[in-house]
């Protein structure tokens, strides 16, 4: 099992002897409730025993948004320092926290950085006042 309990989606896929393709689509679908750290997801026992069966999982009925901020052309190193600011605080959220996706993609051909987030309103605003906090900082 991995740190703090959580199982990889290679771990459930092996305890449930399925592709692991077929767990990730299983969380992109909605099937089985996962949180994403950085570009892979990690599953918490309780939520693989509602996959299985074991007890009921409340409906999930919250607003969801789904935002893509484009800051425009960064250098790779204002890219690195993007990615490593909001992916710090994406992390040092509480835990037990709703819901939240959040991707920093830079294309280094075009040089343009895009922040894509998705999750309940209130937690993108949250983001959203970061991006705009952080945009001040680095542009002085």
């Amino acid at each position: 099992m991995s740190a703090g309990g959580y199982l990889t989606v290679t771990e459930v896929a092996r305890r449930l002897k399925l592709h692991p393709r077929t767990i990730l689509r299983f969380i992109r679908d909605g099937r089985l409730k996962a949180t994403q750290v950085g570009r892979g997801y990690r599953v918490r026992p309780g939520d693989l025993a509602v996959l299985e069966g074991v007890t009921e999982a409340p409906r999930d009925v919250r607003p969801s948004a789904t935002v893509a901020v484009d800051l425009g052309e960064v250098d790779p190193e204002g890219a690195r320092r993007w990615t490593a600011a909001l992916n710090g605080a994406f992390h040092a959220r509480p835990s037990g926290a709703a819901r939240l996706s959040l991707d920093v993609v830079h294309d280094p051909v075009s040089r343009r950085l895009k922040v894509l987030m998705t999750g309940e309103p209130g937690d993108i605003a949250g983001v959203l006042g970061l991006v705009q906090a952080l945009w001040e900082g680095f542009s002085s």
